[in-house]
Order: structure tokens, then C-alpha cells, then sequence
């Protein structure tokens, strides 16, 4: 005679299907922050007008939101809990959003602070959501699919996949641009060794990915990226070397502060052997004008600068971008650097918030390095941040992957035990 399920079986295997249907949505959820569906709605040629493009991209991110909007409404308080962890990164939410006082377009603040607040929230609710391991699978599984997606497009429709003008024959897969691809996969390498060491039951799988990452970014020709990678790499070696005992941890730290000192030292002495490793010149390749331009706009006015996301489609003589762009001799779409571009926009009050939020990430960070199980993830995650954030404004970036992963990262450094009791329905079945 057959037996009646128990409460607790039918109740374990709802929480499965809720877990499974809770993995993919997020799955789509990073899915869709990688953009790597924009080039469908461009088209491949050369980059279209970035009205148009904006226009585009906002109608797709109406249902996104709304997908975000009910994960968190439905763990409501785990969410609120997560944000209460993370004082700082609620700080630069309420300085950013309090721009729309003072921008020299408030419209297109507030819009833009509607965007960079669903980023962020879903960083919130995807690290409360899931503990470490599980959460690495659900961006690693993102990641797969672009992988997936970037050989097809190369394989399939060729225009798509490698770049037609500009850098002709070099790969750009999923995205626009091959530093674009570039620099995905240098983070998806980390994304899938990490989901490797997660997820031991899992290793060859993620071990397949991260080769065929580290073959994108060759395939790419990003200099940058590769070297990120590297440096993404060696910081996971010593992680795994420092993390095996005392003697072994004092070398490790040997090891960084003497890289540090290296690079340092390479810098004052011989730059242009560092810069000719990564494809730049001692002036990162015409940034240093860029900022000295910024530089000047900043000064105008410090205290709170400009506004959130108002600076770099404002065309009127009021804003910075005429000026900044006519020393230039072209139109600039960014300040080219994290810092400048923060204080350019949100001022002193802005530029010390980040500050706080950057400093917050790195000091929990940092005992990852010798602690046994914590993820493998945040402080390579981190340190590649850092480095691009000297070249790059990638902070604070509106419906943006790498700053949906450093809200979570920030959530889940601070408050580790968030997401412990979402265990894996996979790990769940292989324990049956």
C-alpha cells in the first residue's frame, strides 16, 4: 500500500521548487544587467545614437524592475536587515538620490536615481537571498549562458560576434565592443573558479567555464582584461596558499606587499614598461588631459557638484561636458576615473560617502585572505574593481552588473550569515 507524503516531505519539496524557480529568476535578473542583449537591438554596426539607445534600454528594464521589485517585496525583512548591515552603502543611496536637489537637471537625476536604486536593490536582495555558494552559481550560470551566447554569435552570425570596425577581427561575442568581453569574462573567471571551490560536487563543470572565459579573453585581444584576469588569478592562489596556516599566510602577505611595492616602484621608475604591458602610455591613453578637464569643472563646484547622472548628456553651456569635451576636441562620455567621476557629480559630500563605502568593502574583505571557508570571490572581485576604477567611472553605474555584484558583495561581507538557510535543492537531492 502506498504511503502518504509527510508534511515535512510535501514541505521540503516545495521549498525545493521555490528554490529552482527563486535560482533562475535571478538568473535572468543578472542576465539582463549583463546587457549582453543590447547589441540585438542596436544592431552591429557602428555605435547608434545614445538617446536612442537609452530610450531602448529603459523600456527593457521596465519589467526587470518589476521582477526585482517582487524578490524583495517578498523577503521583505531579510532585505531590510541586509540594508541595516550595510549603513554605508544606504549612505550613498540617500546622497545620490538627494542630488536631484541641486543637479543641473533634476529630471534626468531622478530618473537615472531610479535606475542605480533597482541595481543596487538587486544586489541587496540576491545577496540576502542566497548563501555564498548558491549565489555563485546563480551569476556563474548568467555568465555561462554569455559565454554560450559569445561563441554563437562568433560562430553563427560573425558580424555580431567579432567587431567589424574600429578593432577589426577581434572578438567582441555578446557584446558591443571586445573590451566589453573582455572585461565580463575577466570577472566571470572569477565568478566560475569560485563557484569551482563552492561547489566541489560542481568543480568540472566550473572548471570548464572559467577555461573557456580565459579563451574569450584571449580570442578579445583586451590587454587590460587579461592582465585583470592574471591579477584576479594570483590573488586567488594566494588566498588558497595563505589560508593553510600561519607560516603560510605570513608568506602570502610577503607576497602582496612585495607586488605592491613592485608595481609601485615600476611606476616611478620605469612606467612605461608597466603601461606598455596593458596597452597604454604613461598618460593612460589621453586620460590625463580628460582629467585634468574634469579637474577644473570640479572646482567650480565642489561642495556638491553636479547631479547624479546629469553631467554627460547635458549639452548646455550651464553643465561641464562642452567644456571638459573642448579641450578634448571630442564629446567625453565619462570622467575616466571612479573618484573624479563621484566628485564631479555629488561633490565632497558624495566623494566622502564612497569613500566610507569603498574603505567598509575592503576592511571586511580582507580577512578573507586567511580565513577557511569564506568565498573565494569578494576580494579578487575587489581588487579588480580598484584597478579598473582608475580608468573607468564604474561606480554608482545605472542597470550595471559589476555594480549589482559589488552591492552584493558589500551586503554579504558585511553580514555573512545572510542566505545560510537557502541550501541548494541540488545539494539537498544529492544528500537523499
Amino acid at each position: 500500500m502506498a504511503t502518504r507524503p509527510t508534511v515535512t516531505a510535501v514541505r521540503a519539496r516545495g521549498a525545493d521548487v521555490g528554490d529552482i524557480l527563486a535560482f533562475w529568476a535571478w538568473v535572468g535578473v543578472v542576465l539582463a544587467f549583463s546587457q549582453c542583449w543590447e547589441m540585438y537591438l542596436t544592431g552591429p554596426g557602428p555605435a547608434p545614437i545614445a538617446e536612442t539607445v537609452s530610450a531602448s534600454v529603459r523600456v527593457f528594464f521596465f519589467p526587470v524592475y518589476t521582477v526585482i521589485l517582487g524578490l524583495a517585496v517578498m523577503r521583505l525583512g531579510g532585505v531590510g536587515k541586509a540594508l541595516l548591515h550595510s549603513p554605508a552603502l544606504v549612505l550613498m543611496l540617500i546622497v545620490t538620490i538627494g542630488s536631484i536637489l541641486w543637479s543641473i537637471d533634476p529630471q534626468v537625476t531622478a530618473r537615472r536615481c531610479i535606475a542605480v536604486g533597482f541595481t543596487t536593490l538587486a544586489g541587496v536582495a540576491l545577496a540576502e537571498r542566497f548563501a555564498w555558494p548558491r549565489l555563485l552559481e546563480v551569476v556563474g550560470a548568467a555568465f555561462g549562458i554569455t559565454v554560450l551566447i559569445s561563441f554563437a554569435n562568433v560562430l553563427l552570425i560573425p558580424k555580431y560576434g567579432i567587431m567589424q570596425f574600429d578593432f577589426p577581427g577581434a572578438w567582441r561575442g555578446a557584446w558591443s565592443h571586445k573590451n566589453m568581453l573582455g572585461y565580463y569574462m575577466s570577472v566571470a573567471f572569477m565568478v566560475f573558479v569560485a563557484s569551482a571551490v563552492a561547489n566541489p560536487q560542481r568543480r568540472r563543470f566550473w572548471s570548464i567555464a572559467a577555461a573557456a572565459a580565459v579563451a574569450l579573453i584571449l580570442l578579445s585581444d583586451s590587454k587590460t582584461s587579461l592582465v585583470s584576469c592574471l591579477i584576479g588569478a594570483g590573488c586567488m592562489v594566494l588566498m588558497a596558499a595563505s589560508r593553510r596556516g600561519p607560516a603560510w599566510a605570513v608568506a602570502g602577505t610577503y607576497l602582496w606587499v612585495s607586488a605592491l611595492l613592485g608595481v609601485v616602484l615600476t611606476i616611478l621608475i620605469a612606467p612605461n614598461l608597466l603601461f606598455g604591458l596593458i596597452g597604454k602610455d604613461a598618460t593612460f591613453t589621453g586620460r590625463t588631459q580628460i582629467w585634468s578637464a574634469v579637474m577644473r569643472q570640479i572646482a567650480l563646484r565642489p561642495m556638491l557638484g553636479y547631479g547624479y547622472g546629469a553631467v554627460w548628456d547635458n549639452h548646455s553651456i550651464w553643465g561641464p561636458l562642452p567644456w571638459i569635451s573642448k579641450e578634448q576636441g571630442f564629446v567625453i562620455h565619462e570622467a575616466h576615473n571612479t573618484w573624479l567621476g563621484v566628485w564631479l557629480e555629488l561633490g565632497y559630500v558624495g566623494l566622502i560617502a564612497w569613500t566610507l563605502l569603498f574603505a567598509a568593502i575592503w576592511a571586511r574583505a580582507l580577512p578573507t585572505l586567511y580565513v577557511r571557508g569564506t568565498t573565494f570571490f569578494a576580494l579578487p572581485f575587489l581588487v579588480v574593481f580598484s584597478l579598473h576604477s582608475v580608468t573607468e567611472a564604474i561606480a554608482l553605474a545605472q542597470n550595471d552588473l559589476v555594480w549589482m555584484l559589488l552591492s552584493a558583495t558589500a551586503v554579504k561581507l558585511a553580514a555573512p550569515a545572510l542566505g545560510r538557510r537557502q541550501t541548494s535543492a541540488l545539494s539537498r537531492a544529492g544528500q537523499r
